[in-house]
C-alpha cells in the first residue's frame, strides 16, 4: 500500500497507523463513566485490564498441581504401609516380620502394593509358606492371609547343615521349632528325586539336572532347602508315615542310599531294610514280623534284614 499522509503532513506507514488507532482505543476503554442523580454530573472511574492468560502457563499450572498431589500422596502418612495397618492371618510358625520384610511392603505407598506379583513370587521366598492372598481395603488397610506348610517328616541329611521339614506333598523347607511330633528320617544321602515334567526343549537340560542331584560328589547341591523344593512323592511320605507305625521304640528310622528306609532294632541289634520305594507297606511289616518269628528262639541273630523286594526277602547271617 502506498503511504498515508495525514492533516499535519507527516507520511507515516500503514502500519504505524494501526498501532497508534489500536492504542488509541485502549486508551479509550480504559475508563468507566458513572452519572450521578439527573443532574448530568458523573464520575469517571479507571477500567481494570483484564489479565489475559496463556495456554503455557495454564499447562505450567496444572503440571504444577499433578506434582504436588503425587508427592502429597508418596508422602503422606495415611497412604503409607505400616505394620498397624497390615493385617497377618493364618501363621502360625513364621514370623510375621520375616514375611512382611520378605514382601518389601512396609513405609511404600498402599497404591505401589502389586498383590498379583506378591502372591505369585512371595511364597518362592519363603519356603514354609504354600500360598498367600493379599487384598487392600478402601481404608487402605492390607489383609494377607497365608497358608502355612505343615510339616509331617523332620529330615535330618548329613549334606544338610540342619533339619529341615517335609510336609505331606513332599516339599522341603527349614524347620521353624522344635520337631515334636514329627516322624524324624536320619538320612546319610538323598532320596530318590521325583519325576520332572519337561518339555521337548527343556529334557536335555532337565536330565542333566537330574543327573547331578543323582551323583553323591553334588550331594550337598541335591537339596536346596531355601527354595521350595520337592524332596519326596506324596505316595512316599504316606509309606513313611505307614512305615513309622511299626518302628520299635528307641528306635530312629533311618535312610540308606543304599538298602532305603529301615531302623535298627534296639533289642537285637540288627539292621533293618524296606527298600527306598515303600509301596505296600503293611506288607512289608508283615514280612519282616515273619522273619524276626523265625529267629526268635534261635542263638545266632541275623545282622542284617531286608525287605526291600518282598517276593524275594534275605537276610544276612552273622560271621
Amino acid at each position: 500500500m502506498p503511504p498515508m499522509v495525514s492533516r499535519s503532513g507527516m507520511v507515516v506507514s500503514p502500519a504505524v497507523e494501526l498501532k497508534r488507532r489500536n492504542k488509541k482505543q485502549l486508551r479509550n476503554r480504559r475508563r468507566f463513566d458513572v452519572a450521578i442523580g439527573s443532574t448530568g454530573a458523573e464520575i469517571r472511574f479507571p477500567a481494570v485490564a483484564v489479565p489475559r492468560v496463556g495456554w503455557r502457563v495454564l499447562s505450567f499450572l496444572i503440571l504444577a498441581g499433578l506434582g504436588f498431589a503425587f508427592y502429597w500422596l508418596w508422602t503422606a502418612p495415611q497412604f503409607s504401609v505400616t505394620t498397624d495397618r497390615v493385617v497377618v492371618k493364618g501363621i502360625n510358625r513364621i514370623e510375621e516380620e520375616m514375611l512382611l520384610d520378605k514382601a518389601g511392603i512396609l513405609n511404600q505407598p498402599v497404591f505401589l502394593v502389586d498383590t498379583e506379583d506378591l502372591t505369585e513370587n512371595l511364597p518362592g521366598k519363603i519356603p514354609a509358606l504354600e500360598s498367600i492372598d493379599i487384598s487392600i481395603g478402601l481404608s487402605g488397610k492390607v489383609v494377607i492371609d497365608a497358608v502355612e506348610r505343615v510339616p509331617v517328616i523332620a529330615w535330618d541329611q548329613e549334606s544338610i547343615s540342619s533339619i529341615s521339614w517335609v510336609d505331606v506333598n513332599g516339599m522341603i523347607f527349614p524347620s521353624l521349632g522344635t520337631s515334636e511330633g514329627l516322624v524324624n528320617v536320619r538320612a546319610n544321602a538323598a532320596p530318590p528325586t521325583p519325576p520332572v515334567q519337561v518339555s521337548e526343549q527343556g529334557l536335555e537340560t532337565a536330565g542333566q539336572d537330574l543327573a547331578d542331584a543323582e551323583d553323591p560328589g553334588n550331594a550337598e547341591n541335591s537339596v536346596n532347602v531355601n527354595t521350595p523344593v520337592q524332596l519326596l512323592e506324596p505316595a512316599l511320605v504316606d509309606g513313611i508315615l505307614n512305615l513309622s507305625k511299626g518302628l520299635p521304640e528307641g528306635s530312629q528310622l533311618v535312610y540308606d542310599g543304599e538298602h532305603g528306609f529301615g531302623w535298627q532294632d534296639p533289642e537285637f541289634g540288627w539292621m533293618v531294610y524296606f527298600g527306598k520305594e515303600l509301596d505296600q507297606t503293611n506288607l512289608r511289616l508283615k514280612i519282616y514280623t515273619e522273619i524276626v518269628n523265625m529267629f526268635e528262639n534261635k542263638e545266632r541273630k541275623p545282622i542284617l534284614i531286608s525287605v526291600e523286594y518282598m517276593h524275594a526277602p534275605y537276610y544276612r547271617m552273622e560271621p
